[in-house]
């Protein structure tokens, strides 16, 4: 996946309108997200996995947090996501569920939360189901929000959770981002290569120990038996060549 630009608006500090856009940023290679603390790092990660799960970066956040307390009644919150999957661009908006002014009448009521994919194919039409939406991501993503938090936003310390894990934990979390078979083909693979070196090591041992039997044998002829057992092997092939 590569992210091509986010727009974002009544989230966070970010009260207005902002745009970003990935394309430029990343020309170099590498960018860095950089301010005190309150400036609104953690909410550009929030509303990128927001605008993809229809949740926030940290596994114990609240979406319903996501609205700025700047925002007025009548001020929007809108996230909108723009990204390639295998080089076909795809946009989505959500807007999380927040209170605003009626539009007739005075008071309030309730903004239900909505999102829209659109996929730049010309052959997919614009999706606005949750579920739809969230199948489809996680289908041609291939992460879960939570692998995505993990191993990809890395927030608040959640990737360094991952590095302490015990070995299983780390295994059962890898596994899932790729196809099992690779691995067990692999394990399988080491498991047999072992087996091999040993019966190697163990055929070679045992020709080893017949060859210093037959060397002992013909040099007690030679020597007599008792001077032959404290003669080292090597010294035994020099006598008999002597």
């Amino acid at each position: 996946m590569r992210l091509h630009s986010l727009e974002l608006c009544g989230i966070g500090p970010f009260r207005r309108r902002q745009a970003i856009d990935f394309d430029a940023l990343t020309a170099s290679g590498l960018f860095l997200i950089e301010g005190p603390t309150g400036s609104g790092k953690t909410t550009i990660i929030d509303a990128i996995v927001f605008a993809l799960y229809g949740s926030l970066s940290g596994a114990e956040s609240d979406s319903g947090r996501l609205r700025s307390h700047l925002c007025g009644a009548d001020e929007p919150t809108e996230v909108a996501l723009t990204f390639s999957i295998g080089g076909v661009r795809h946009t989505i908006t959500r807007n999380p569920a927040y209170e605003r002014l009626k539009a007739r009448g005075s008071g309030t009521t309730s903004e239900r939360a909505r999102q829209t994919l659109v996929v730049h194919d010309d052959a997919t039409p614009p999706m606005r189901e949750a579920k739809e939406i969230g199948v489809y991501l996680q289908q041609h993503l291939g992460l879960t929000v939570e692998q995505f938090r993990r191993l990809v936003v890395l927030p608040q310390g959640e990737f360094d959770a991952l590095l302490r894990a015990k070995p299983a934990d780390r295994y059962r979390t890898l596994a899932s981002l790729i196809d099992d078979r690779v691995l067990e083909r692999g394990q399988d693979e080491l498991k047999r290569a072992a087996d091999e070196a040993l019966r190697t090591r163990g055929d070679a041992t045992a020709r080893v120990e017949r060859t210093l039997a037959i060397l002992r044998d013909r040099a007690g002829e030679v020597l007599g038996s008792e001077a032959v057992a404290e003669v080292p092997p090597d010294d035994l092939v020099a006598a008999l060549h002597a």
